[in-house]
């Protein structure tokens, strides 16, 4: 077994520097030791994670400590620019961003890689993208998450339509606090929300309505039921008209 596995499955330390052309300072995370930096470099794309750089990079990020999850200033990874990073992965190896999205998909791995799960995270825009964290920071599908993350590499995988598509992979751990709520999503709430009131206002009107309909009827048919026939003798008719008049008198009708 290559000694970086045996590092990683001990104690998964370390942290990594970025393989591109910014400096390690410029990294919230720190820097890759320089056997890290090395394993990196040989990472594979449209390859599996059976390598050395995975192993290394994992053993990166199991080192990073609570506090700096916490604050460390990360980019937000800007889906826009992902077809930029998968066609040139070299240059964007190794460099940190920040992850927010929907855990679709969880599997932990095989032996001898069981200590580390694998992500399927729907972006906010839709994309994809596959994250590997410790296992014990595993979210169940459907919670939304932040990840302080280091790009891996581009995977190739078939979708669900039988495509063969390209991913950004990243190796990742979970940010604590709570997860923003971007502004699309913001507008989509807002839209739901004002639908759902013109529908809960228009059942509300019309069934007012309806009432107002059903007293309005009610009160012309009684009078529409009275009978209108009258006797044929017109002494017994004056007499029948009378107490009709009697009766709305009483009723309080005009």
């Amino acid at each position: 077994m290559p000694p970086v596995l045996l590092l990683f499955l001990g104690s998964l330390v370390g942290i990594a520097a970025p393989v591109g052309t910014w400096s390690d300072d410029e990294d919230p995370l720190g820097s890759l030791s320089a056997d890290q930096q090395t394993a990196l470099e040989t990472a594979i794309d449209d390859r599996d994670h059976q390598e050395s750089a995975f192993a290394a990079l994992m053993s990166a990020m199991g080192a990073i400590s609570a506090d700096t999850l916490k604050s460390a200033a990360l980019e937000p990874w800007d889906p826009a620019g992902t077809s930029a990073v998968l066609g040139a992965p070299d240059a964007w190896r190794g460099r940190s961003f920040e992850l927010t999205g929907r855990v679709e998909q969880s599997d932990r791995l095989e032996r001898p890689w069981s200590p580390v799960v694998e992500w399927f995270l729907r972006l906010p825009d839709g994309s994809a993208a596959a994250v590997y964290l410790p296992w014990d920071e595993d979210r169940a599908s459907g919670e939304r998450v932040r990840v302080a993350a280091r790009f891996y590499k581009r995977i190739s995988a078939e979708a669900r339509d039988g495509t063969l598509r390209s991913y950004p992979a990243f190796a990742g751990r979970i940010r604590p606090g709570p997860v923003a709520v971007s502004p699309d999503r913001v507008i989509i709430i807002g839209i739901v929300v004002l639908i759902l009131g013109w529908v809960l206002l228009g059942l509300f009107t019309g069934r007012r309505g309806r009432s107002g309909q059903r007293k309005v009827t009610s009160t012309v048919a009684s009078k529409v039921g009275e009978p209108t026939s009258l006797p044929t003798d017109p002494v017994d008719a004056l007499d029948e008209l009378a107490r009709r008049h009697d009766d709305r008198l009483r009723k309080g009708d005009p």
